[in-house]
């Protein structure tokens, strides 16, 4: 399964066998910097063209700041209400949604997991729609993995990244007693 979490960020968790990935140096599931447009806009890791930069919360706002859009500081809640009325906020909204897709696409085509958790604070909100997300993925990914593929909400909702620290330190706490004082 992979865990992705949207908001000021995107962040990534990948679980095989119940255990976490963490890839050679502890850097896996580095998703949001996933290159979806070769020099693309500028991310805040110095890369450009990253997932992240088109798709978080904060993504979506600098880029109304770059136009001068006087919606560049609302705060989400009030992002997502305005989108049926402003069509600049739509189109960066629109475009973040298929930017994830993309992103998602190619990390599911690597990595082939039967579940894409989704959570954040901008997908507790519908940012983006989960059926949209789930129905783009499966188009753009080898069909045999189509198949047993589907995208879910994080039960625990924005809470999710807090309670899977909460379960990694138990399990670590377990495995080694002196490991958490």
């Amino acid at each position: 399964s992979v865990g992705i979490t949207i908001g000021s960020g995107i962040g990534c968790g990948i679980v095989h066998r119940r255990n976490i990935y963490h890839g050679a140096r502890g850097f896996a599931g580095e998703a949001g910097h996933i290159i979806v447009y070769p020099d693309g806009l500028l991310c805040t890791c110095g890369q450009k063209g990253c997932m992240e930069a088109y798709s978080s919360v904060d993504g979506i706002r600098r880029r109304l700041h770059e136009v001068h859009s006087p919606y560049a500081g609302l705060d989400l809640p009030n992002l997502i209400a305005s989108r049926q009325r402003y069509d600049e906020i739509d189109k960066f909204i629109t475009e973040g949604e298929q930017v994830l897709i993309r992103g998602l696409a190619n990390l599911c085509s690597v990595l082939n997991p039967d579940l894409l958790i989704l959570g954040g604070g901008a997908m507790d909100l519908a940012l983006y729609n989960i059926k949209n997300v789930e129905d783009g993925i499966k188009k753009l990914i080898p069909p045999a993995h189509a198949q047993c593929f589907r995208c879910v909400h994080a039960s625990y909702g924005n809470r999710a990244g807090v309670m899977g620290g909460i379960i990694l330190c138990e399990r670590l706490n377990y495995r080694n007693k002196n490991c958490i004082t």
